[in-house]
């Protein structure tokens, strides 16, 4: 009996059931999927009491439909998280700058792959305090089209963050909440830290700061870099920062494998200490943690009990051998 026409008969089959299945996915389940860019992402202006002035933003639409554009100003705050999410939100916080801006009208048309200028409006009150104060235009699009069901469908809106400072006196306060490592006891590097800032401030701060590892002795083991990225974080709000100690070849491609075979520059009681805040009114926190490298260590033990039961063996054959050579001189 034939098999090979019956088991193409076959395959011809489910192709053609494949492209049928996925013709009907296309027609009755896409759906069109809008986005548009906002640039900058951040704008940071020093600013007086009584200025009025123009912030220049662009947006732009990359894709086939055009777009009906609509804004919004909204207070922000950070969330105490590892991402530290900016939040949005109606009410306003801690020196906001809200009041301050205008955006566009409602309903200007964006055309497909187009950038437009997108103009914001501000107005510094005669009475602003020194220090920090911030905001967010939050742009919404809306597609002139509907979908096959006769639904708009409407992408998440864009951002930019607006920072400005009034200068004057100002308070500079900066606090370390909390100064951890994920665990206590480490077999190798990496050892990961994570640093709880706090702004108790008026202004916008930038910590910039470096970690400081000793080992038993006291001595400086390594130094590790705290935000390289310049993260800011607003007044009255916290921000986590993560940084990590690494061997330096451990974005190598063979890294992980050569950091649990590698003994790290120092082990044994390890101790941390991390400064923040300017000389004045600065403040240290410091841990403590175990790096052990044990499968290292093994490895090495295991050579050398290699090397001594060679060296053992060695030493009983020439002592054997030693009296047969007296015999034979007899």
């Amino acid at each position: 009996m034939k098999t090979g026409p019956i088991v193409a008969a076959h395959i011809k089959m489910i192709r053609a059931c494949l492209i049928f299945f996925v013709f009907v996915a296309v027609i009755f389940f896409s759906r069109p999927v809008y986005a548009l860019t906002i640039t900058p992402v951040v704008v940071r202006r020093d600013v007086k009491p009584g200025e009025v002035f123009m912030v220049s933003l662009q947006v732009r639409n990359d894709l086939n439909v055009s777009v009906s554009l609509s804004s919004e100003i909204k207070s922000i705050s950070q969330s105490p998280s590892t991402n530290s999410v900016v939040i949005f939100s109606d009410t306003p916080s801690f020196h906001s700058a809200i009041s301050w801006i205008k955006s566009p009208k409602d309903g200007i048309i964006l055309e497909p792959g187009k950038t437009i200028p997108y103009p914001l409006s501000v107005r510094v009150p005669t009475a602003a305090e020194p220090g920090g104060w911030s905001a967010a235009a939050l742009v919404s699009p809306k597609p002139l089209i509907a979908t096959s069901e006769g639904a708009i469908q409407v992408q998440e809106k864009i951002a930019t963050v607006l920072l400005f400072s009034v200068p004057g006196e100002v308070v500079v306060q900066e606090r370390i909440k909390s100064f951890t490592t994920d665990k206590s006891w480490y077999m190798n590097l990496p050892v990961k830290f994570s640093l709880d800032y706090l702004n108790n401030g008026t202004v916008h701060t930038t910590p910039m700061t470096m970690i400081t590892i000793r080992n038993w002795r006291g001595k400086i083991v390594s130094e590790i870099p705290v935000n390289q990225e310049l993260r800011t974080v607003l007044p009255k709000n916290e921000r986590v920062f993560i940084a990590s100690w690494r061997m330096p070849f451990a974005n190598d491609a063979f890294g992980l494998i050569k950091t649990l075979l590698v003994i790290p520059p120092a082990w044994g009681k390890m101790t941390a200490s991390v400064t923040v805040g300017p000389s004045v009114d600065s403040q240290t926190a410091t841990l403590t943690f175990w790096l052990i490298p044990i499968v290292p260590i093994v490895i090495a033990l295991f050579i050398i009990f290699i090397l001594l039961l060679w060296y053992r063996r060695a030493l009983m054959r020439l002592r054997q051998s030693a009296p047969a050579e007296k015999d034979s001189e007899r």
